[in-house]
């Protein structure tokens, strides 16, 4: 049989679109928002998994990047008690980015998504079980991770650049935050509010920078903690920050150790407010603008092993307190203090403000 050159080059094209298509499917399916508002939503969808704890449903490699409206979220769950992963996806240009509320008693995973250009929350986890969000990079945002009244979840090596809010973890005990990476955002970089028992590792808070800094605006931090007790922070780099770079109001009972804590360009490298009851330990404070620390009407902490490393307009202006009680600078036991660069340790230091003393400085840097 004889064909016709264009009868040809059509077979050749159909042939062609048979194998492209289903491609260029898998790349960009949906491209349209995915929005769950029941358990039998899962079933609709068609999603691998049945939504138990061992078999949770997976939602990923999804590429939602158009939208309708500026304010559309690109995933929204919420009224289940299914268990499920959200994976792998891009998502560009929407409101919301992943949107979680009310998702019962369980554990759901956001891991390894790539979310840019949101107007409003990168992922936001409200009123549910346990949120793990891993591995996720979120770029300019107005929050990049928000997390609200959601016990023992995880926020761990998130890569959280240019957004207003880098994260706010909400009413949510027993959450750990270790080993993100928060830079270049232009309000807070984290906050942590009302979260008692909380874990704060490794992080690093780099080149917050506000877009109009207020001097009195102090609150506005690298890392702002508050209203919160009994917590664990350990190993957080606060670096480059315009506002304050270590924000602490009402906390107590808490531990801060080996944090550094340094470059503030304006304000004190850590501000304590209305705190009582906390350890300070191997922190190093170095040129900061204001104080490495300062206390106000806060009482009976401890404070030694640190390392102040020219801070403030003069030696003298390293840390001060204003309306506090009985905080210690000296470890009662060992009789050490703290190290004060430049100070000649024959002599004792005195705390500006209203005369608290280290009676031991040392004569080295516990930090190196």
């Amino acid at each position: 049989m004889k064909f016709s050159k264009s009868l040809v080059v059509f077979l050749i094209t159909l042939l062609s679109l048979s194998v492209i298509v289903p491609v260029v499917i898998t790349i960009d399916y949906p491209d349209k928002p995915i929005v769950i508002l029941s358990d039998e939503d899962f079933e609709n969808y068609g999603f691998l998994g049945t939504g138990t704890e061992l078999d949770p449903y997976i939602i990923e490699s999804l590429r939602i990047t158009s939208r309708k409206t500026s304010y559309e979220t690109a995933i929204k769950i919420s009224k289940t008690t299914k268990f499920f992963i959200i994976r792998d996806c891009e998502i560009r240009n929407h409101g919301a980015a992943i949107y979680l509320y009310n998702t019962g008693n369980v554990t759901v995973q956001i891991i390894d998504n790539y979310i840019e250009d949101c107007g409003w929350y990168g992922i936001s986890c409200s009123d549910g079980g346990r949120a793990v969000i891993t591995g996720n990079t979120i770029i300019n945002c107005d929050f990049g991770i928000y997390v609200a009244r959601c016990n023992n979840s995880v926020v761990e090596n998130n890569q959280l650049f240019h957004n207003s809010k880098g994260f706010k973890i909400d009413n949510s005990p027993y959450t750990l935050i270790a080993s993100n990476n928060v830079s270049k955002n232009t309000n807070w970089g984290g906050i942590v509010y009302k979260s008692d028992y909380s874990k704060i590792l490794d992080n690093n808070f780099d080149n917050q920078s506000l877009w109009e800094f207020d001097y009195y605006f102090t609150y506005l931090a690298g890392l702002d903690i508050s209203h919160s007790n009994f917590l664990e922070v350990s190993n957080n780099a606060c670096l480059n920050i315009s506002g304050t770079c270590l924000y602490i109001e009402n906390v107590h009972y808490s531990n801060f150790t080996f944090n550094n804590v340094s470059f503030s360009s304006k304000l004190s490298g850590m501000l304590i407010e209305d705190s009582n009851n906390n350890f300070f330990w191997m922190n190093s404070f170095q040129q900061n603008y204001g104080k490495g620390m300062a206390f106000v009407n806060s009482s009976y902490n401890v404070i030694h092993h640190n390392a102040f490393l020219d801070n403030g307009l003069s030696i003298e202006r390293n840390a001060s307190e204003n309306s506090c009680t009985d905080n210690i600078w000296y470890d009662l036991i060992l009789s050490e203090g703290n190290f004060w660069l430049y100070w000649d340790t024959v002599n004792p230091f005195i705390i500006e403000g209203q005369g608290s003393v280290d009676w031991f400085p040392l004569d080295y840097n516990p930090i190196t």
